[in-house]
């Protein structure tokens, strides 16, 4: 009897040995499985071949250069292409240029498509006056184009062990001079382009409230002359839009968040063996 229950045991033994061997393999399978499915799908070579993110080169692949934009758009009083630093004007024309070329040396690839909500609103920005003539023709295009830059002063120590967060303190009415003689350093620059739909107005004095899409390209990078990343996305609107015909001018009085509405996402990367290692 003793050695028919040291046979059944062994038996068992072996059976757990050989059911977590093959769970092992399984596992280890699954798992070369998922990496080779995540190098598939989100492989940036991959996916702007596919061609997806193209779509959101659709406000600019009728120009060539960011100085004939204002040929198809009513640009923004004060926030046109002309107002831009020369820095933003680099970065915005970098961009167009790279879009419009389908240059080798960036990808664009689509991000997905996420939900917004009234926290992350990227409407208010539109509202404004535009020049226009509604009597030539009530059909337009309104954009903008809108630059800045972020200054940082310290860093994780000196924050510890000094007041340079609490004390002498930038603020958004200062130069870059001023900024600077307090310790600060440029960083961040960034453009924010947009582009809306055509519109059909009516020739009238009177409001007239329309859901408007528009486009989204915002570069950005952290040095000055850097190759920028570009942000790309696709939205809609609620606008409520007057016409001045003496002025000749629309103002959006209101752009206001769209329930339920969601925010297509690009991206305009540069394509360069950091890119490789990323993946």
């Amino acid at each position: 009897m003793a050695v028919l229950a040291f046979s059944e045991s062994s038996k068992w033994r072996a059976l757990a040995q050989r059911a977590s061997r093959v769970a092992v393999s399984g596992g280890g399978l699954v798992v070369i499985a998922l990496l080779a499915a995540d190098a598939i799908v989100n492989n940036w070579a991959i996916n702007d071949f596919l061609g997806d993110g193209l779509f959101f080169t659709t406000p600019v692949v009728a120009i060539e250069t960011l100085d004939q934009l204002p040929s198809q758009y009513a640009f923004q009083r004060g926030s046109g292409v002309e107002d831009l630093s020369n820095t933003g004007t680099w970065l915005a024309n970098y961009t167009v240029v790279q879009l419009v070329t389908k240059s080798d040396k960036v990808y664009i690839v689509s991000g997905g498509t996420f939900p917004l909500t009234p926290a992350t609103n990227l409407c208010p920005v539109f509202k404004g006056e535009y020049p226009a003539d509604l009597a030539a023709s009530t059909s337009l295009r309104l954009a903008l184009a809108a630059d800045t830059i972020t200054f940082y002063r310290g860093n994780a120590i000196s924050h510890a062990f000094s007041t340079d967060m609490t004390t002498n303190l930038g603020n958004t009415s200062m130069t870059s001079a001023q900024l600077m003689s307090l310790g600060y350093a440029a960083g961040r620059s960034a453009v924010d382009l947009r582009f809306t739909h055509k519109l059909t107005l009516k020739n009238t004095s009177d409001a007239q409230s329309l859901l408007v899409p528009y486009f989204r390209i915002f570069p950005r990078n952290f040095c000055t002359g850097c190759n920028p990343v570009a942000e790309l996305g696709h939205s809609v609107c609620n606008m409520t839009l007057s016409y001045d015909d003496a002025a000749k001018k629309i103002t959006v009085t209101t752009s206001a968040f769209v329930p339920g509405s969601s925010f297509e996402l690009g991206l305009m990367m540069t394509n360069s063996a950091f890119g490789v290692v990323a993946l």
